[in-house]
């Protein structure tokens, strides 16, 4: 389901800043436990 965002700017930014997060969070992942 896709969600309009009023201002692009503000979601391409918001959407950088969680796949920061998701990247942080794998490389967490994948230093804790061997799953790849």
């Amino acid at each position: 389901m896709k969600i309009p965002l009023p201002n692009t700017n503000l979601s391409l930014e918001y959407l950088m800043q969680m796949q920061k997060s998701i990247d942080r969070y794998c490389l967490f992942c994948t230093k804790k436990e061997n799953y790849f």
